[in-house]
């Protein structure tokens, strides 16, 4: 599916540079330019929920290249910085290297099962604490830390598995 998404933008099955977001949350829908001669794809604004993607192994190679875990920030922060749509000015000033084409499938081909607040949701990073301190529970809707020296909690249902 990536080479068939990817096909028409270089013209060739030659090395490029490309991430394609398959399910995601947009923020800025109406800024997405629909990408010419390319049916169901756009040129990607700044993204959340960074839910499924595909990327080149180039596309990759750069993303690494940046060295993301030296500056330890999420995939759904990181991605956007990388392709040069972060709001954040201060956040894409320790990346100079901001180049990645970004794009994604229109409609959006991957969605979430659940969402917050819905009766079976389950986020280990919505009401997440900002460090991880064992000492005191973090409030987890629909999960429980394991605090130090303590049995772990039961499993959750099956289910959960298969979203997480």
């Amino acid at each position: 599916m990536y080479q068939h998404l990817c096909f028409p933008l270089c013209g060739c099955r030659s090395s490029f540079k490309r991430h394609i977001y398959l399910g995601r949350k947009q923020v800025n829908p109406g800024k997405e330019e629909a990408v010419e001669n390319v049916r169901n794809l756009v040129m990607a604004d700044y993204s959340y929920w960074t839910l499924s993607y595909a990327i080149s192994l180039q596309g990759a190679q750069k993303l690494l290249n940046a060295e993301p875990l030296s500056k330890m920030l999420p995939v759904d922060e990181f991605l956007p910085i990388m392709y040069d749509k972060h709001p954040n000015e201060n956040y894409m000033s320790h990346f100079p290297n901001r180049n990645l084409q970004a794009f994604s499938t229109r409609p959006l081909l991957v969605q979430p099962c659940h969402f917050a607040g819905d009766p079976e949701w389950v986020s280990d990073t919505e009401t997440s604490t900002l460090w991880d301190d064992d000492s005191v529970r973090t409030d987890w809707r629909g999960s429980h830390k394991t605090l130090k020296g303590a049995a772990p909690p039961e499993m959750l249902s099956a289910a959960y598995k298969d979203e997480l």
